[in-house]
């Protein structure tokens, strides 16, 4: 199996931390739900490895040998993407449904919907962490080129300024994912 569960982890908690920071900053959504929600954002993904290994590596080698974004590769080789897989666990673990909703919705998002601000949020910051942060399911990024496949186009829109100045205030941001990191996962 070529999950790499450190690589995924550091992923998640990269894209909470910049989830609460970017809600605090920016006023929209929850700091405190953003977290969470980025910290859950791919629990699908986690599933799919471990319960649907056959299908997470067909993901994996498409990612790897046509370099496309895990979530292009997911849609050309299954009929289920892990925002989904997530989803229906959040629901059948009753997790709150706004939670439940941007786990759904972090790569489509819906204007209108009761997790619309939270959702910005979350795509913003997984778009971002994937710009800045290459991992075994990435790897096409070039550290600090912002990449427009990684943002849906609600989130580029009401984000934009963000996003075009990550350069300037990511540096920041870094220091607190690396102190996360060391809380949750390193020895």
């Amino acid at each position: 199996n070529q999950f790499q569960i450190k690589m995924f982890w550091k992923h998640s908690i990269g894209v909470a931390v910049l989830s609460k920071y970017l809600s605090a900053k920016s006023n929209h959504g929850n700091p405190e739900q953003c977290f969470i929600s980025g910290l859950l954002h791919d629990m699908g993904k986690l599933v799919m490895a471990y319960y649907f290994v056959n299908d997470f590596e067909k993901v994996y080698e498409l990612v790897k040998n046509e370099n496309s974004i895990y979530l292009d590769a997911e849609r050309k080789a299954l009929p289920a993407c892990h925002n989904e897989v997530g989803y229906f666990l959040a629901k059948k673990w009753r997790l709150p449904t706004l939670l439940a909703k941007t786990i759904y919705s972090h790569h489509s998002i819906q204007a209108g919907s009761s997790s619309f601000e939270q959702d910005i949020i979350v795509n913003t910051a997984d778009g971002i962490i994937n710009c800045y942060i290459p991992d075994f399911l990435n790897n096409n990024t070039e550290p600090g080129k912002i990449t427009g496949r990684y943002f849906a186009a609600g989130a580029q829109k009401k984000m934009k300024l963000w996003i075009e100045s990550s350069k300037n205030w990511f540096p920041e941001v870094q220091f607190l994912i690396k102190d996360a990191n060391q809380f949750f996962i390193e020895k």
